[in-house]
């Protein structure tokens, strides 16, 4: 059984997986062949600090979590 952190990491990674890649291109940084797993990892770390992620993604607070993937993903 998975957790509610998981399932909500899950529903929004296909939903923003493209922009964090592009906001870490525009950076310089070349997303590694892992790239998915490691946007999964920075996922469910912030998944606590936005409790409404899932309606988040929606709005212009979309750009602050892609910025903050952005600085915790090890790439």
């Amino acid at each position: 059984m998975i957790s509610k952190s998981e399932a909500t990491m899950e529903m929004v990674l296909p939903l923003i997986i493209t922009d964090v890649m592009q906001a870490l291109e525009d950076l310089g940084v070349h997303p590694p062949e892992d790239f998915t797993e490691r946007v999964r990892a920075a996922l469910l770390k912030i998944v606590p600090s936005y409790p409404n992620l899932e309606q988040d993604i929606w709005t212009p607070k979309k750009e602050e979590i892609i910025q903050h993937l952005c600085k915790i993903i090890e790439v």
